[in-house]
């Protein structure tokens, strides 16, 4: 019950928080583009295999990197919530 509480708590703040957060931080946003280039620049030259095969490896690196922010994102509300239950076990 309580796994299934913070998946859905810690769901729908990450969703709309950090899109939000990042939308505004100039630093990501900088980074985002650089990035985009340079995907852009790589692709033009590579062959429609390579190509396919590229986004392949994007994909597959970007799920496994969703998968792992919000595991960290999930943990960091575990701790947080037990430290919450610890301060208040001790008044």
């Amino acid at each position: 019950m309580k796994n299934e509480i913070l998946e859905i708590l810690t769901q729908s703040l990450s969703d709309e928080r950090l899109d939000r957060i990042t939308r505004r931080d100039e630093s990501y946003q900088t980074a985002f583009q650089e990035e985009i280039e340079a995907h852009d620049s790589l692709e033009a030259t590579l062959s429609g295999e390579q190509r396919s095969l590229l986004d392949d490896f994007v994909s597959a690196a970007s799920k496994r990197t969703a998968a792992l922010e919000k595991i960290h994102y999930q943990q960091g509300m575990k701790d947080l919530f037990d430290l919450f239950q610890t301060l208040a076990a001790k008044e």
